[in-house]
């Protein structure tokens, strides 16, 4: 019985900018010793609005991002923009 040749998945392309803000290392203390951890921050981004935040623990710091960037999937709202910047107020005083 012959095998098919394997196709290649076709790479999905990103539709979101991420960005890992900050990894800890976070301590669990035990009879034998610390269990250590990674907590990671995340935020996400499509650069039209969206935006979201997500934070996660791992053991290990590839398992906290990924588990973090689903979280911000999860959590986006949208931003108002207006010519590629955040509108909001201003107030001013004339000394």
């Amino acid at each position: 019985m012959a095998r098919e040749p394997r196709m290649p998945r076709e790479k999905e392309e990103k539709q979101f900018d991420e960005r890992v803000v900050s990894i800890d290392r976070v301590a669990r203390v035990v009879k034998g010793g610390r269990r250590f951890r990674f907590r990671a921050l995340v935020v996400i981004g499509d650069g039209k609005g969206k935006v979201g935040v997500g934070t996660a623990k791992g053991a290990d710091v590839t398992a906290a991002v990924a588990k973090a960037t689903d979280v911000a999937k999860k959590s986006l709202v949208t931003i108002s923009v207006e010519k590629d910047t955040i509108p909001h107020e201003q107030e001013a005083r004339i000394a």
